[in-house]
């Protein structure tokens, strides 16, 4: 009976002794777990920070950006205009950027058109103006082709292209050079601004 008592505390000795190693072993995987709920905790609290942020009128800063965004619009005399882009970013809701752009305008009055693209632009609805710069090129149906820095385009009243950085100007008679340029629609003309230098062919 002695014998039998000793094996069974002998055993149950071990038992404890191995469920103790397992224990030793398993402790850094609990603590990593606890360590990540804590984190989760942590993001969560942020997340419903911002939520109350929004609930309660502050301003966070959230951008909305769309892939080849398509604008369309008009001038007063209901000329329409298409403007494709690469990208959209809506800084504010009065100011998008946009990158890689490529607009059409149809002159149904006139029955001409003019083309223009750039590697980047900012367009105000509001104030209904297009800042296009970096290798701004405008074609129009009159075989002009200008390349220049910077152009600025508006259509609240009728279409009127402004450009006041270095300019050069293919045309049907030739080249020509000046330090800014004006296409306005209503008038139906093109005036070149400053210094021109043109090249007859």
């Amino acid at each position: 009976m002695v014998r039998i008592r000793y094996i069974k505390r002998l055993r149950i000795l071990l038992l404890g002794l191995i469920i103790l190693g397992i224990g030793v072993l398993l402790w850094p995987l609990f603590r990593n777990v606890e360590e990540e709920q804590n984190l989760s905790s942590k993001q969560l609290t942020i997340l419903t920070q911002e939520a109350k942020d929004l609930k309660e009128g502050y301003k966070v800063d959230i951008q909305t950006q769309v892939e080849n965004p398509i604008l369309y619009g008009k001038d007063s005399k209901g000329q329409p205009f298409k403007l494709n882009a690469l990208r959209a970013i809506e800084n504010t809701q009065d100011e998008i950027k946009l990158e890689k752009i490529e607009g059409y305008i149809e002159l149904t009055l006139s029955k001409r058109w003019i083309k223009i693209t750039a590697n980047e632009a900012y367009y105000f609805p509001k104030a209904q103006r297009l800042e296009a710069s970096g290798e701004v090129i405008v074609t129009t149906s009159d075989n002009y082709l200008f390349t220049t820095n910077m152009a600025t385009l508006t259509h609240k009243h009728q279409y009127y292209i402004v450009g006041d950085k270095p300019v050069h100007v293919k045309s049907p008679r030739g080249s020509i050079d000046a330090e800014g340029f004006v296409i306005d629609e209503k008038d139906q003309s093109i005036t070149f601004i400053g210094r021109v230098h043109t090249i007859f062919e």
